[in-house]
């Protein structure tokens, strides 16, 4: 009988029909107009079947990312090219071979400077507007790019060159970190009686979290002026610190990869504009406040220089204990996966009201989509991981699957674990933090960040002398913290700020850092 087996099968192969093959992908091409000039940067692709909003072009969303389709790629073309997207491209939710046929609502966007992922899209990047089209397998789709992003960022109105000032210092340790000249940006509100006074100031410094760029900082401070004028005024120089690096928001710790940005800061930033401005330049009348991203920073500052800063005013922090870094263990699992548990229940990160909306791999997944430059995500790398062969941040994790690497996750925890940095120097720390440290955060943060404060408020009941304040406001998100009757947060603040002042005024002063 087997001399028949053969021949048997090469006869079913004949008859079978042959495997169906896989339908082409969609074809999407973008044409650029000439006048744009040379090509270079991260085309970015937007498709959606849901109505954008009238004259809003087609973007991303926190809180529905699914809604939008990305698919991200990085070119170099010369003018007036026609670029066809990649059948690999960098996509999220859906790669290209599995998009839906049908009908979407498309733009493209060429981000030149590699910052969508952190801020937008930015004036001057080549975009289309919106546009129908029609997706389907082999089909070939184009959308035209025949303009520029307009510069339509509102700004604040005009004011007495007194009233703020933007600073640029180019800053002699990050220029030799980085080979060039390097500077930090800040902008200085001083209060409305200075022009008119002689007297010196206690000083804030703030903070702002991710996404926050020089370009906010004057509309912020005239924000923050107006309402602690409604609350009965200030009396004190704040500084708008810009946290924004080319690898996302720097937060002001020195790193293998941002540089020395926490050196610059206390040794040269801050020397240089209590010498211009009338600053009182002490310990216990400088302060920190900052959210988010600027929450973490300003208890980072605090805790690693508390002889520099008399006191931080710290909200909704990201995460200041890795043992819950938005749900993954780094310390107990450094080897585990940053999407799911070991049981394979998926992590949760966005919410509403407390409710769970979007997991962490989703808002992960779409930050890589928009690109590898300056995302929350890529920020961390940025900050906390060392520099790999290649030059770049080496990643936490695998962004494919999630697997962390063990390796990065421990260097994480040694070098910038804030409670971990508490518990282990605490008999130095303590007694140098006493009454400096105060962090508020809502029970429903919307990225859950109520979690690292929790921690954070039951290692400092451990630690002996402790008097940090710390308060989880009931039912309040990362968004509406602030608010409240009398100036909300910013104005209560501000109160506890000038008391602290007062009451250092006595002490013996201290020279700048």
């Amino acid at each position: 009988m087997r001399a028949f087996v053969a021949p048997l099968l090469a006869l079913v192969a004949l008859i079978a029909p042959a495997a169906a093959a896989p339908p082409p992908a969609p074809r999407i091409v973008v044409q650029f107009d000439r006048g744009l000039g040379e090509l270079h940067g991260r085309m970015i692709v937007f498709l959606t079947k849901t109505a954008p909003k009238k004259n809003e072009p087609v973007e991303p969303g926190t809180f529905d990312p699914t809604s939008v389709e990305i698919l991200g790629t990085e070119i170099d073309a010369p003018a007036g090219a026609a670029v066809e997207v990649p059948v690999n491209a960098d996509a999220y939710p859906t790669a290209l071979r599995a998009l839906p046929a049908g009908r979407y609502t498309a733009r493209a966007e060429l981000d030149v400077h590699h910052r969508y992922t952190y801020d937008g899209g930015q004036p001057g990047d080549p975009t289309s507007a919106n546009v129908a089209v029609r997706i389907a397998p082999g089909a070939v789709t184009t959308i035209a790019v025949r303009a520029r992003r307009p510069d339509d960022a509102p700004r604040p109105a005009a004011a007495p060159a007194e009233t703020g000032r933007m600073e640029t210092f180019v800053s002699p340790s990050l220029s030799a970190f980085f080979g060039r000249s390097t500077a930090l940006r800040a902008y200085v509100q001083p209060p409305r009686d200075y022009a008119a006074s002689t007297r010196r100031y206690a000083t804030v410094y703030v903070v702002g979290g991710f996404g926050e760029t020089d370009a906010n900082l004057p509309a912020v401070a005239t924000r923050d002026r107006a309402l602690l004028a409604s609350a009965g005024g200030t009396q004190l120089i704040y500084v708008y610190l810009d946290p924004h690096v080319p690898l996302g928001h720097g937060v002001f710790a020195d790193s293998a990869n941002n540089g020395p940005l926490g050196h610059a800061l206390t040794t040269e930033l801050i020397p240089y504009l209590e010498s211009r401005w009338r600053m009182s330049a002490t310990e216990g009348t400088r302060f920190l406040t900052g959210h988010s991203s600027g929450g973490w920073t300003t208890m980072w500052l605090q805790v690693t220089y508390p002889s520099v800063f008399g006191g931080t005013w710290s909200t909704s922090p990201d995460p200041l204990d890795f043992h819950d870094f938005t749900g993954p263990n780094l310390v107990d699992d450094p080897a585990g996966n940053i999407y799911r548990t070991r049981a394979g229940r998926q992590y949760m990160l966005v919410r509403v009201k407390g409710k769970d909306v979007v997991p962490l791999r989703d808002y992960i997944l779409q930050e890589h989509a928009l690109g590898a430059y300056g995302g929350q995500f890529g920020s961390f790398d940025a900050v906390f991981s060392p520099r790999g062969e290649d030059g770049r941040p080496q990643p936490l994790f695998d962004r494919e699957t999630g697997r962390i690497d063990p390796s990065v996750a421990r260097y994480w925890e040694d070098h910038y674990d804030i409670v971990r940095t508490l518990r282990d120097n605490w008999p130095v720390l303590g007694p140098k933090l006493r009454g400096k440290l105060h962090v508020v955060v809502g029970s429903w943060d919307t990225f859950q960040l109520e979690r690292g404060v929790m921690r954070l408020r039951d290692a400092l009941a451990t630690l002996p002398g402790s008097d940090a304040q710390i308060e989880i406001v009931p039912q309040r998100t990362h968004f509406d913290i602030y608010r409240g009757p009398n100036g909300g947060l910013h104005a209560r603040f501000d109160r506890e700020m000038t008391a602290a002042a007062a009451a250092a005024n006595g002490a013996q002063p201290k020279p700048s850092p």
